[in-house]
């Protein structure tokens, strides 16, 4: 996957113009139930990196480039309740 690099961001405790720049990869293995059809597990890897690039503003006197890696390994049992 790759971000929308022109993508500004607010919220979150950023400041207006705040842009996300992130690219990497996601994958995942899904094992379904045969007999009914729906899944009974997931593993899901997630492996990004990127900045938040911040310009200037009243109390940030100079442009921010913040290094960011993520990494997540998601695991989904499901079972009847």
């Amino acid at each position: 996957f790759k971000s929308d690099f022109d993508k500004e961001m607010e919220g979150a405790g950023l400041p207006p113009g705040a842009k996300f720049k992130f690219t990497g990869d996601q994958s995942g293995v899904f094992t379904v139930d045969a007999s009914n059809g729906w899944i009974s597990n997931a593993d899901i890897t997630l492996d990004m990196h990127g900045t938040i690039d911040i310009p200037a503003s009243g109390s940030i006197p100079q442009d921010m480039s913040i290094p960011m890696e993520i990494k997540s390994l998601n695991n989904y049992k499901m079972e009847r309740l």
